[in-house]
């Protein structure tokens, strides 16, 4: 304790003496060097500027002498020299410039435009009677109008040269060449200990330096951007200053260099004061902590003393107090403390018969809490604030697979047992913060096991009153795999119901394609002169294709139906026209059969209603094409009638009545099921895939109506069903049949003009189908087999009307017409319209179609009115957009 005091107090004396003293020193010191080194600064920055200015002055001077000397060879020669030649009169100029010693002329040369010499003085004839060829060359070298070249040096002598230049008149020039060494007196003037002096170019190139030494040759030295300390030519620190200076293009720089040793000196003065302040008062501070050291130091050593004789259990000896200052009132606070230990001990004596009295009754409340803790159904761990485990009872010891006991789980941090991906939703640190709040954690949790296993938990925690937190948790490993298996399970049917969908979309189109050119050709066939027995085969064919289209269209419309796919567009219809034209198709079919089609429509039927009309003529079709099959012979009558009307919502009845074979009384319940028929066996008469009826269910469906089907007394049967459309406010308005939309059912004999068609189709049979059928209607056709001969042909021709296949090789008809409308053939109208023919006929089909800038849009098989219907509305300058 002794030592420790006195270490504490010599330091104390020390920092209080010598610090101050120190920093005054620094402060002092610093102020010494930045005065100093801005006088020293300012001195140079003078010499540099005086220097510069006197030999930018000198070759300023020289120059003036050349202009002199070419102006009075202009002039030409003064009267009393009548009898001298222009060249004497120029040889006389040039040696009155010689001779003049400030000058410092090395060299005076005259030369013509062509840079020939034609006269040359030197200042030292007999050693150097011209100039050295570099120099020479330089010289030459330089353009009219140039009075300055740059600084060039011997490579022999390493002499350093400047070349001036003044133009005269006609073809005479005067050149002079000066040596930079003939300015050494300039700089030498100043040459002493503590200046240098340096002139370098805008190279860097050293031309002059102050030191009487010459320069042998090119020397790189680049001069500090800004004046003050930098690296000298030499490498060492110095105080630099530089000042420039232009003559012509170039700019020189004058560098003035002082060592720090010579820019330094009072400061070093100042420091060597300021260290013997420091050592006399590091000598005084030492005195004067010994004095007081030795004053307090026995004092508190007694009282130590004391104090360990009552830590030993002496608890009756006292400090001796010898003066009243504060270690004296120190000594007294002793005594008295002591004197009260002393009482105290007699009360904590029956105090500690309490406790252990308390003591005996937490144990027994710890007993019956373990207990519990270790017979819980349920893991729990008991997690201190800093995250660390403090318990475990068995079922949480289970659930970590951790096999050594709860002692050796103590202490392990519960982040080592949490799955990593759980902490991306939320760190241990912000939940034990929650928890710390006062908030309940309920979450399930995954964890690692000591065996590397991953377990799922069920996890729920809270704050006790310890400040600790309860983790309770249940193990779900189980229930999780099962969810896991059933999703993955649902996620497998999924892909196997697109695979599915994809399967069907790529069947449909390779099965649209053959079919196409089929009925195609049959009708183009069945128009030419045929026998009977030709006419019946070809109508066979046609209606067996057709038949086969529809079974395509069921499949189609009964996949998007399965995977929810099917939607209805909402547009404006006549009902009464949309009935007219949908029978209108089965006008020919029923007159091979002998089956006579009538319609009735009620009078109060709204006229106009907004609805989705395609799909209710689906459902119309499908029903009237069912009873058709049905009734060899007879009647089919369809009607349509209100059920209801509330406000904007009308509810129509339809009925399809027929007089065919009826249905038999225990197929009637399953009758709208998928694949279901009246007679499945090998020997049914009538053929059907059991979809129409499904798909017509499910589209009065989603128009929230019922279909029912039953059996007529007088034979036959009926099927009802209702739908639900809303009633526009305004009647009066055009509906989607009126518009100027292409209609399908053109009349054969309101023909649409003559038009120049462009066919991009790649399938044989279907040019020649499309082709013929087309030039029949008086149409000039040309084809092309892919998108690239379409955008050839239509780079050389015009047309008015473009038939796009959408499946084609090399470039297709998506890529093809988003290059038309691109403007990627010179001179096209990129509004051309053009028509997509495809064999694609899934859902969003169309849309992608339309999108990639197509016009409008017909599936195969081509539907010759429909196709005419269209040439019509393009021939008369609409717009299809559909």
């Amino acid at each position: 304790m002794n030592k420790s005091i006195r270490k504490r107090l010599t330091f104390y004396f020390l920092f209080l003496a010598v610090v101050p003293l120190l920093a005054v020193g620094l402060v002092v010191l610093g102020l010494t060097l930045t005065v100093q080194k801005k006088q020293a600064l300012s001195s140079q920055q003078d010499m540099a500027s005086q220097i510069a200015s006197r030999v930018e002055d000198h070759f300023h001077r020289l120059e003036r002498g050349l202009t002199l000397a070419v102006s009075l060879a202009q002039y030409g020669q003064p009267p009393s020299m009548d009898r001298l030649s222009p060249s004497e009169t120029m040889r006389g100029e040039l040696s009155s410039l010689m001779a003049i010693e400030e000058n410092n002329f090395e060299w005076l040369m005259l030369v013509d435009d062509s840079n020939t010499v034609r006269m040359t003085f030197a200042r030292r004839p007999m050693e150097a009677p011209t100039p050295p060829t570099p120099v020479l060359e330089a010289a030459q070298a330089l353009k009219p109008g140039e009075v300055y070249g740059k600084p060039i040096f011997d490579p022999d002598t390493g002499e350093c040269y400047m070349i001036i230049r003044r133009q005269g008149a006609g073809e005479k020039n005067l050149l002079a060449v000066c040596r930079f060494a003939a300015l050494q007196h300039m700089l030498a003037s100043v040459n002493n200990d503590k200046e240098r002096l340096y002139l370098v170019d805008s190279e860097g190139r050293l031309m002059l330096t102050s030191s009487r030494s010459p320069i042998t040759g090119p020397t790189s030295f680049r001069p500090p951007e800004e004046d003050g300390i930098s690296r000298s030519l030499g490498g060492d620190l110095s105080l630099m200053a530089t000042r420039s200076f232009m003559l012509g293009d170039d700019h020189f720089t004058v560098v003035c260099q002082r060592s720090l040793g010579n820019t330094m000196g009072l400061a070093t003065f100042t420091l060597l004061s300021v260290f013997f302040i420091v050592l006399i008062a590091l000598v005084s501070a030492a005195s004067l902590s010994y004095a007081t050291i030795k004053r307090i130091v026995r004092p508190i050593s007694q009282l130590v003393v004391t104090a360990r004789a009552v830590q030993g259990g002496d608890i009756t000896r006292r400090a001796e107090v010898e003066r009243g200052d504060e270690i004296g009132e120190l000594a007294e606070a002793f005594n008295s403390m002591t004197a009260r230990l002393v009482e105290t001990l007699g009360g904590l004596r029956s105090k500690v018969n309490a406790l252990t009295a308390t003591q005996q009754r937490l144990q027994q409340s710890e007993a019956q809490y373990r207990d519990l803790f270790e017979q819980a159904s349920e893991g729990i761990l008991v997690i201190n604030p800093q995250g660390e485990i403090v318990e475990a009872n068995s079922q949480a010891l289970d659930l970590l697979n951790h096999m050594d006991g709860h002692d050796a789980l103590q202490g392990r941090k519960l982040s080592d047992f949490i799955h990593p991906d759980e902490f991306e939703r939320e760190s241990l640190e912000a939940m034990l913060e929650a928890l710390q709040e006062g908030h309940t954690l309920r979450r399930e949790m995954r964890f690692i096991t000591d065996g590397d296993k991953v377990r799922t938990a069920d996890v729920g925690a809270t704050r006790m009153s310890s400040g600790a937190m309860r983790f309770m948790f249940r193990d779900i490993t189980h229930r999780k795999r099962m969810e896991e298996e059933l999703r993955s399970a649902k996620e497998q049917a999924e892909q196997a119901n697109k695979a599915k969908s994809m399967f069907l979309a790529n069947m449909s189109h390779e099965i649209r394609t053959p079919l196409s050119c089929v009925i195609g050709m049959s009708e183009l066939t069945l128009e030419t002169e045929l026998d009977e027995e030709q006419r019946d085969n070809m109508e066979m064919i046609l209606d067996s294709a057709e038949t086969l289209l529809d079974i395509i269209n069921d499949i189609l419309d009964y996949n998007r139906i399965e995977s929810k796919g099917l939607t209805l567009s909402f547009t404006k219809f006549q009902p009464d026209k949309l009935l007219a034209k949908t029978l209108r198709g089965f006008a020919t079919q029923a007159a091979r059969r002998s089956t006579t089609i009538e319609s009735h429509i009620d009078d109060d039927v709204p006229k106009l209603l907004t609805g989705d009309p395609g799909r209710l003529a689906q459902i119309i079709r499908n029903l009237v094409s069912n009873a058709l099959k049905f009734t060899p012979e007879g009647t089919v009558r369809i009607h349509m009638g209100v059920e209801s009307i509330q406000d904007t919502m009308a509810t129509l009845r339809f009925s399809v009545s027929d007089t065919g074979i009826g249905i038999p009384e225990d197929k009637i319940e399953s009758l709208f099921e998928s694949f279901s028929q009246v007679d499945s066996s090998y020997s049914k008469k009538h053929a059907g895939t059991g979809l129409g009826l499904a798909i017509s269910r499910s589209l009065v469906t989603m128009m929230d109506g019922v279909i029912t089907a039953g059996n007529n007394p007088d034979g036959g049967s009926t099927f009802t069903f209702t739908a639900c459309f809303s009633i526009p406010e305004d009647e009066e308005e055009k509906t989607e049949a009126e518009s100027p939309a292409p209609q399908p059912a053109a009349a054969e004999e309101d023909r649409e003009p003559p038009l120049s068609i462009l066919i991009a189709e790649d399938n044989k049979v279907n040019q020649v189908f499309l082709s013929r059928f087309l030039e029949q209607r008086g149409h000039s056709v040309q084809l092309a087999a892919n998108g690239q001969q379409a955008l050839d042909l239509l780079a050389v021709k015009s047309f008015d009307v473009i038939l796009m296949d959408i499946q084609m090789p090399e470039m297709d008809g998506l890529e093809t017409t988003r290059r038309i409308r691109a403007g990627a053939v010179s001179g096209l109208d990129v509004k051309i319209p053009i028509i997509a023919l495809t064999a694609y006929a899934m859902k969003g089909d169309q849309q992608r179609f339309l999108a990639a800038g197509m016009d409008s849009y017909l599936s195969k098989p081509v539907n010759r009115t429909d196709l005419s219907a269209l040439l019509k509305h393009f021939a008369s300058g609409d717009d299809a957009g559909q």
